[in-house]
């Protein structure tokens, strides 16, 4: 038989072999929809309050609406996917560090960390009014602190390590340094990155290499393993994990977990389902990136309708109540295009299921089908790889239609046995524009090889045209840990419908007045004089056409040429609308306005920089919450400016 070892068991009978071994995993920080740039606008606040040797419940006031604490900025990733698919690289170097942090160590370190900082782009709050973009959310590509998709933490903490280091003795400096790994290696004097060899993920997103390596180091030396991940994604050879660039670097015998926060990024196909994928079944398995459990829909109630709809079914990540969703990203409407990926099991092929149709209506609030149904014909095409050895390996197109010109609307089931599928691919693409706004039924339908409509042996609607098989249909719906979701209902009926709810209209942001205690004007060019005690408002509409869809809006000002800025008004819930007059917002003095300075003591310029009279931005933006399954269209949201001076000369 076998004698089964741990890796710390056999690997000494190698000494002149090192291995290395570890997972890949991809994690969503969506939908929590945290702006990581967020921390270095926080970090650099903090950081001008620290170098003027504020207290820290100064410090703490001055942060207490823009979230976490500045030595800890909180980076909440949701739940993780392995990745099965992609060539991992290995490389190695060899690190000599100095066990006592000395003051020359501490000063290196320093100049180091203001590189990276001043390599950094500067973080611009105010928003210009732009054209609506394509919409692919680039919240991702905007945030300093990815590097390839990879989490940078000394970027990330780069701010708040400034403020701390520049300001604290020597031992607590010493203290800070010793509990972050990340700038404790920045103390080391490290060789080049020698690339060891490469090997493919397993199917359960693992690996491990092994390559020859001399066993002997100096004394106070150490090795240190880096790695990059690359993926194809689309046909492209993509580097999905980047840790050379990202500096993460880990000790020999350190558990290692490789993790990309790429959107595109492709995760095992179906890894955790919640029911045994060897039974004959199909059912709605992800919207985009967005697993169908937080579709809220009713229970179907037939091939081509469902029960009555609940407030908010058809939407995207429920609430119990239209008040709990509000300022949250919870009740999301639908928009854009949606990609459609549904779970054909391979037991289903043996039911004779081969093709499937799409197929959608308008319906009204009972479930019920109303205007004109549609099935989808946009043409897909699926990616398969052949391995002919080597990386990466060959990508060929298949093309999913029965027949582009006759049929279709038909798509031929891509089982795994078929072909080497990637996986990042949908089955139907569902541009929710062609449609009206409002609810509609999406509903799949399966057919045999000579197009006759095949359906499970308990349907209750078959027709005398369909040929009953021995499969279900799955409806994956109501997790009772949302974590952990493993509820699926059977559903008899001789197609699966759930309900949509989208919305594709934009929000709308518009300044439309600008008062002086309680006068109003909507004059173009204002300028507005009055004493210390003068209060500055302004009147705006900010609203979605359907209330429930704006997620917030924010008022602020912007003083002169690189002053400071402040929240005037926000909030969560529309504010007047298309035919209502403007709302007035909250107000704010004069004095204020022309002197605040959130480093300052007391929140106010000093007496020798106070400002009589300056011009001032006003700005205000307006959030949608609308959903396509991978992130918020953030061309549906709206802007508006305005400009005006004060005077109290």
């Amino acid at each position: 038989g076998q004698l089964v070892l741990s890796p710390a068991r056999w690997r000494p009978l190698f000494p002149f072999y090192r291995c290395v071994d570890g997972k890949v995993c991809k994690c969503w920080w969506w939908p929590k929809f945290v702006a990581l740039s967020k921390n270095r606008a926080i970090s650099k606040v903090s950081s001008s309050a620290l170098s003027l040797n504020l207290p820290v419940s100064v410090i703490g006031k001055q942060l207490e609406l823009l979230g976490p604490r500045v030595l800890t900025p909180i980076f909440p990733a949701t739940k993780c996917k392995p990745i099965c698919e992609g060539l991992v690289e290995v490389y190695e170097r060899i690190c000599c560090c100095k066990i006592v942090i000395t003051p020359p160590i501490i000063i290196d370190l320093l100049d180091r960390l203001r590189l990276v900082a001043e390599t950094l782009p500067e973080i611009r709050e105010p928003r210009i009014p732009r054209p609506i973009p394509d919409p692919v959310p680039p919240v991702f590509e905007q945030v300093s602190a990815f590097v390839g998709g990879t989490l940078d933490e000394s970027t990330l903490n780069v701010d708040s390590d400034l403020a701390y280091l520049e300001n604290a003795d020597f031992e607590s400096a010493q203290t800070y340094i010793l509990a972050r790994p990340y700038l404790l290696r920045w103390c080391c004097s490290c060789g080049d990155a020698q690339y060891r060899g490469s090997t493919l993920l397993g199917p359960d997103g693992e690996f491990s290499y092994c390559f020859p390596s001399f066993p002997f180091l100096i004394y106070g030396c150490h090795r240190e393993y880096s790695f990059r991940v690359r993926q194809i994604i689309d046909g492209v050879d993509t580097v999905i994990y980047d840790g050379l660039a990202a500096g993460i670097w880990f000790d020999e015998g350190e558990e290692i977990t490789l993790t990309t926060y790429r959107p595109d990024a492709v995760e095992c196909d179906h890894p955790d389902l919640p029911v045994p994928t060897d039974a004959a079944f199909a059912m709605l398995e992800r919207i985009g990136g967005t697993e169908a459990w937080n579709l809220q829909t009713p229970a179907p109630a037939g091939w081509n309708k469902t029960a009555s709809a609940a407030y908010n079914d058809g939407l995207c990540f429920p609430a119990a109540s239209v008040a709990a969703a509000r300022g949250k990203y919870l009740n999301c409407n639908w928009g854009h295009v949606l990609g459609l990926r549904y779970l054909f099991t391979e037991a289903l092929k043996g039911q004779s299921a081969i093709y499937y149709r799409i197929r959608v209506s308008p319906c009204d609030n009972n479930g019920n089908p109303t205007g004109t149904a549609r099935y989808l014909d946009s043409p897909i095409n699926w990616k398969y790889y052949v391995n002919l050895g080597g990386y990466p390996p060959t990508i060929k197109i298949h093309t999913a239609q029965l027949n582009l010109e006759d049929n279709p609307s038909y798509y031929k089931i891509p089982y795994r046995s078929d072909q080497n599928w990637l996986t990042n691919y949908s089955h139907g693409s569902l541009d929710t524009r062609t449609f009206g706004n409002g609810r509609h039924l999406v509903t799949l339908e399966l057919y045999d090889a000579g197009l006759t409509r095949v359906v499970p042996n308990n349907a209750g609607d078959a027709g005398g045209g369909d040929s009953t098989k021995a499969f279900t249909y799955e409806w994956w719906h109501d997790p009772a840990d949302a974590t952990n979701p493993t509820t699926t209902t059977n559903v008899p009926w001789a197609g699966l419908s759930h309900m949509f709810w989208w919305d594709n209209r934009k929000t709308e942001a518009d300044i439309v007045t600008l008062y002086k205690d309680t006068t109003a004007s909507g004059d173009e060019c204002q300028f507005l004089s009055g004493n210390g005690a003068s209060q500055f408002a302004a009147g705006i509409r900010a609203y979605h056409p359907h209330p429930w869809f704006m997620h917030s809006y924010r008022l602020w000002w912007k003083r002169g040429l690189n002053g400071a800025s402040k929240t005037l008004d926000s909030g969560m819930s529309n504010v007047s609308g298309p035919a209502l007059p403007a709302v007035k917002s909250a107000s704010e003095s004069f004095e204020t306005m022309l002197n605040y300075s959130p480093i300052h003591p007391g929140q106010t310029l000093p007496v020798a920089d106070r400002n009589e009279k300056c011009t001032f931005s006003l700005l205000l933006h307006v959030d949608t919450k609308t959903w396509n399954g991978s992130g918020v269209i953030n061309g549906l949201d709206d802007d508006d400016v305005a400009s005006f001076a004060l005077d109290m000369s």
